[in-house]
This record gives C-alpha cells, sequence and structure tokens, in this order.
C-alpha cells in the first residue's frame, strides 16, 4: 500500500514538518556549513531519480543525529557534524537517510501503525 502514496503527498507532509522545525528557530537554512553539507550529500543524490527533489538542512540540536522527513528532506543535526570524524562517516548516514525516503518508510510505518492498532477500542461495534 505505501508504494501508492503519491510523492506529492510526502512532499506535501514533509515540507509542513520542516515549517515547523523552522518556526521554532531551529533550522539553519543559509550557513556556509549549510552549503558545504549540500554539495557532499548531492554527491549521492545526483545518482538517484530526481524526481526526490531531495533538500538537506541542519538543525541547531547538538544531539548526534540527522532524521529523513517524508518528501525527500534530510535533516542533519549540528551535534552530528561536530563529532563526525570524516566526511565519510556523514555521507554513510545521508545514505541511510536517503533509504528512508526511497523506500517510502514513512508510508509504511504508518500502515504498519494502522494494520496493528486495536481498532475495537475506536470503534462501536
Amino acid at each position: 500500500m505505501a508504494e501508492k502514496v503519491p510523492y506529492s503527498l510526502e512532499k506535501t507532509i514533509g515540507k509542513s514538518y520542516l515549517t515547523q522545525l523552522t518556526l521554532t528557530g531551529d533550522i539553519d537554512s543559509s550557513s556556509q556549513a549549510l552549503t558545504i553539507l549540500r554539495e557532499k550529500v548531492a554527491l549521492i543524490t545526483n545518482n538517484i531519480d530526481s524526481s526526490y527533489g531531495f533538500r538537506v538542512y541542519i538543525s541547531n540540536d547538538t544531539t548526534i543525529n540527522a532524521f529523513a522527513l517524508p518528501g525527500g528532506i534530510m535533516v542533519f543535526n549540528v551535534g552530528l557534524l561536530q563529532k563526525a570524524e570524516s566526511w565519510e562517516e556523514v555521507l554513510g548516514v545521508a545514505a541511510h537517510e536517503v533509504a528512508h525516503v526511497t523506500e517510502k518508510h514513512h508510508a509504511r510505518g504508518i500502515f504498519f501503525q494502522i494494520w496493528h492498532m486495536d481498532i475495537d477500542k475506536y470503534c462501536n461495534w
């Protein structure tokens, strides 16, 4: 079923999440570090179907983490970038996040939760 979810819907959902992060001031969208990160991540994303339209951002969060949002948005926490010992480590994380997008893990996760929820709790049978 996840394969049937239109990518345009995933992009809309991802954009909504990104808007929330931007409103909290958590997203860096213009630094030199971001420019460099985008160039490095493009080494991976430029070799993938361009319809995904991957976009890269940096979060001011100092936690060592990165995450993908539906629709090709990837967010790298500044903590991860500061702790990484090489670009290869960062690009390994980037490849992992790309896989979340291309394999539709967000849509699959939603369907998995729906499939496994106790419907009887929510319905008056």
